[in-house]
């Protein structure tokens, strides 16, 4: 099965605590996130989500998104960070 590794790093010209609670309520993301049709909660927590983005030329991606981290503002000394993990079978 192919191995594929996607990255995305924003900026966002908002304060962290402004932009956080839309960034960590992934099952949210279709309402405001272009091209996001579908963010189905798998679990309790919103931390296990069932993906589907549609892409550049028609290209759908369907994926199971699992949150490792999340850190919100002022949790440390750090920026704000979301980390997740992607499931997808490649063809």
């Amino acid at each position: 099965m192919p191995a594929f590794h996607l990255r995305s790093d924003w900026t966002v010209p908002a304060p962290p605590a402004r932009v956080w609670p839309a960034l960590a309520d992934s099952p949210q993301y279709p309402r405001w996130w272009p091209g996001f049709e579908q963010a189905r909660q798998l679990d309790d927590t919103g931390d296990v989500v069932h993906c589907r983005v549609r892409g550049d030329f028609g290209l759908t991606l369907e994926f199971v998104q699992h949150v490792a981290v999340r850190e919100p503002p002022g949790a440390s000394s750090s920026a704000p960070t979301a980390t997740s993990s992607v499931a997808a079978p490649g063809r």
